[in-house]
């Protein structure tokens, strides 16, 4: 089994948290212009002229937070004999952000309310967070059960 350093695990979360940000900007403006196409582009949430600012904006904005989602990250997997599945949590992830996006951004069109579009982007961290924890629990539970299986092998 090869260990990797304290630093190249956390710049491993890091990166993973800021790109995973990147794509949660990306999915949430696709889901506010898809929407907004959707309703007949009514000049309520972001201006005609603006596409390319919010694109941009959105993923430079995604990608901070994903600063912060990287260090959670890290706090969370520095327990030992944590492991988390992090293909499927980045397919989950995408999954959960998606339904929810879309969800708030026609609700925030549907009754004019814009906070709608606001709660989104806290409840999709919060969500991702509680998958990765689970995930990384159960991926814990059956690497001890393993380790202890090799321990009762060899006695």
């Amino acid at each position: 089994m090869v260990r990797v350093s304290r630093f190249c695990s956390f710049f491993f979360l890091v990166a993973y948290g800021i790109s995973l940000g990147v794509c949660m900007g990306c999915l949430s403006s696709i889901a506010s212009f898809t929407v907004l196409r959707h309703f007949g582009r009514p000049d309520f949430l972001i201006r005609p002229d603006w596409e390319i600012f919010h694109y941009q904006s959105m993923m430079v904005s995604g990608g901070f937070v994903g600063i912060l989602y990287g260090g959670l990250l890290c706090i969370m997997t520095s327990r030992p004999r944590t492991h988390i599945m992090w293909l499927i949590s980045l397919i989950l992830t995408i999954a959960e952000a998606s339904v929810v996006y879309f969800l708030a951004d026609y609700l925030a069109l549907k009754f004019r309310i814009v906070v709608f579009t606001l709660l989104g982007h806290p409840v999709v961290f919060v969500l991702s967070l509680v998958t990765v924890a689970y995930l990384g629990r159960v991926s814990s539970n059956k690497a001890v059960s393993k380790d202890m299986l090799s321990e009762d092998q060899q006695a």
